[in-house]
């Protein structure tokens, strides 16, 4: 049997296999994926290993809750302890308070 041409013609199961879906080891798609409100499933719950890796539900609900423990407010907040800035690697500074009294000298390292 030859392979398709017109829309209508008939096609062996070693045509479909070939040409037709996605490989199961890796493709490349050059459009849109619908997935008919069909869910994904299977994705690691552990950190995806590239920044354009999905990440699952699980794994985003985790990461927003982790993200949400060791923050400081913009207003009406509470800080214990130094402050790290980093910025360009060696140029980390420390701020942090050396005199509690009124005037509040700050400590730069």
């Amino acid at each position: 049997m030859s392979s398709p041409v017109h829309d209508h013609d008939v096609a062996n199961k070693t045509y479909v296999d070939e040409n037709a879906g996605i490989s199961k080891t890796g493709a490349a798609m050059l459009g849109n994926l619908d997935l008919n409100n069909f869910r994904l499933t299977g994705l690691l719950s552990t950190l995806p290993q590239t920044g354009s890796d999905a990440v699952s539900w699980s794994r985003a609900v985790q990461l927003l809750r982790e993200s949400s423990i060791n923050y400081v407010k913009k207003t009406g907040d509470i800080m214990a302890g130094n402050l790290l800035l980093s910025a360009d690697g060696n140029s980390d500074r420390i701020l942090g308070c050396n005199n509690l009294d009124p005037e509040r000298s700050l400590l730069f390292h």
